[in-house]
């Protein structure tokens, strides 16, 4: 599916209302094959191949991360799609969180999962870079972060 500069490599499987799962670095949809057919039970299960990554074509350039927040939101909005859920799990949670600060409009939940935050001077440098201006209201993000030991809940 094009979506903006890049043709995006993506399966769908599933009913219900749509989740989007962003891969790690270095990996590929494919990293979610166990996990799909449990959530797409309950779910319109969306995996993609990000920039640089599985089969996904783009151009040959160096990305950032506000980069690939912007191929997900113009891949969101390619499916037909307004918001979805979001899993990040790894980089890919580096990625979702940077789309809920960019595009908080089309992430319904964000869940996060072995991953860690944005430092605040790397937030504050996607929010100075972006020409949208986000609504206080719009900008709560809700995340669970799954550690080795639990769950943190914030």
């Amino acid at each position: 599916m094009q979506a903006g500069e890049l043709r995006i490599a993506f399966e769908c499987q599933g009913d219900g209302p749509p989740l989007l799962l962003m891969h790690g670095a270095e990996a590929s949809r494919q990293m979610f094959a166990e996990l799909v057919p449990h959530l797409s039970k309950h779910f319109t299960v969306i995996g993609y191949d990000q920039r640089d990554c599985g089969e996904t074509e783009g151009p040959e350039h160096a990305s950032t991360l506000a980069d690939l927040a912007d191929d997900a939101r113009q891949f969101i909005a390619a499916l037909g799609l307004t918001r979805a859920h979001v899993f990040g799990s790894s980089f890919g949670g580096r990625v979702a969180q940077a789309l809920a600060l960019l595009h908080p409009g089309v992430v319904d939940h964000l869940v996060l999962g072995s991953t860690w935050p944005l430092p605040e001077r790397e937030t504050s440098m996607l929010l100075a870079t972006s020409c949208c201006v986000i609504p206080s209201s719009r900008a709560r993000v809700w995340s669970t972060v799954t550690w080795s030991l639990g769950t943190f809940t914030t």
